[in-house]
């Protein structure tokens, strides 16, 4: 695998660490970073959090937070195209959605 991340790139990755998922998503399977792996990071147990607490602007709210929405709906589309489709609405994005949040 090719350098995948640039030196520019760890900023934006502490901004958003669902970008790991947006930039190995097309790489082989073996170096793709599914959100459920970031997921397990972001959202820890209250052990973990007491002791070692994420800081703004990585920490996350809820898991609503529009960064995990946005590799989502990549994840969706990119499900959608894979069975063929071309184009989702809005609400058939948002549906197919609802089974990950």
């Amino acid at each position: 695998m090719e350098k995948k991340f640039k030196d520019d790139h760890a900023s934006e990755i502490i901004n958003n660490p669902y970008l790991l998922y947006e930039l190995t998503r097309k790489e082989s399977q073996e170096y793709q970073i599914a959100i459920s792996q970031i997921d397990n990071a972001m959202f820890v147990n209250d052990l973990v959090e007491n002791n070692y607490p994420l800081t703004n602007p990585t920490k996350m709210r809820t898991e609503a937070d529009k960064r995990r929405f946005r590799a989502m709906t990549m994840l969706v589309l990119e499900h959608a195209t894979n069975c063929g489709h071309t184009l989702l609405s809005y609400d058939q994005i948002i549906e197919r959605l609802v089974v990950y949040l």
